[in-house]
């Protein structure tokens, strides 16, 4: 078995943004992936000063699957920028089966990747990795998520019911691949589970995060674009760059330029997002 290494990726994904119903609301995802526009209470940093991060709203980018209701329409002057503000949600659905689920997992404590394009070095990273989730836009790569791994553990249809993580991400993120019809992984089985390093319990000094504003000062925002040349692709649209092994103070200095660069485009680096509540069972999820 080849050995972990410390890997510096630039990981692509889906960047359309999806769109609410007639009532606003948008039910659990059984299409292809895109990402939504979201507003949840968090806790950012202004750039690599702060100590102790600030709280309140927060605007950015990311996956959720789940239910989510329309908080309001926006501008679309800015091509790259949102349409929708949406409030993500979360109702038991009777079945997983069909279900999109979600991958990165910005939510709660710990950051959550489980298995898209889990192969290959993929399924060798050793702690210091950092993975840069991202979609291309305009022949450039924009970024919603920073990824540090901090430790993993195996997961399958079996022991993903057991492992010590939040009840809803255990929902969002591991029931609908594990329900046997992810599009992502036809064959979920011995992969990891990675845990992001936090800016509380840093990994090397870095930490996972995602780009954000507080929502007083939002009217919603491009994905920001990241430039390193010969490191990213910008005209990659899909799979993965993740090339040779590099040592963990090359990874860290990749990883202080995204921060310089996602500030330099005036956005707060985003280290909580709070769980979305949990609801009633919705029926409307049924096979």
């Amino acid at each position: 078995m080849k050995q972990d290494d410390i890997h510096f990726i630039q990981f692509m994904h889906p960047g359309a943004e999806h769109r609410p119903g007639p009532d606003g609301k948008i039910g659990w995802n059984r299409g292809p992936h895109r990402r939504k526009f979201l507003q949840q209470s968090g806790r950012w940093l202004t750039g690599l000063g702060d100590q102790l991060p600030r709280r309140g709203d927060l605007h950015f980018w990311a996956e959720w699957e789940p239910q989510s209701e329309l908080v309001r329409r926006l501008p679309s002057g800015d091509s790259n920028g949102p349409r929708f503000l949406f409030r993500p949600t979360f109702c038991h659905p009777d079945r997983l089966q069909g279900l999109q689920n979600t991958d990165p997992f910005v939510f709660g404590e710990s950051f959550y990747y489980c298995v898209c394009q889990q192969r290959g070095v993929m399924k060798r990273l050793a702690a210091g990795s950092v993975i840069l989730f991202g979609s291309c836009r305009k022949d450039a790569f924009v970024l919603d998520t920073v990824f540090v791994v901090q430790d993993w553990v195996t997961h399958d249809r079996r022991s993903y019911r057991t492992l010590d993580i939040p009840d809803v991400y255990r929902a969002a993120g591991l029931g609908p691949l594990h329900a046997g019809q992810s599009s992502c992984s036809p064959n979920p089985g011995a992969l990891r589970l990675y845990r992001g390093a936090t800016h509380g319990n840093p990994c090397h000094g870095m930490y996972s995060f995602f780009p954000c504003l507080p929502a007083a000062e939002s009217s919603g925002f491009g994905r920001p674009a990241i430039r390193l040349p010969g490191v990213i692709s910008d005209s990659l649209r899909q799979g993965l760059k993740a090339g040779k092994a590099v040592t963990l103070d090359r990874a860290m200095e990749l990883w202080l330029s995204v921060v310089k660069q996602v500030r330099e485009q005036k956005l707060r680096l985003g280290v909580f997002a709070e769980l979305p509540s949990r609801g009633e069972a919705d029926r409307s999820s049924r096979s």
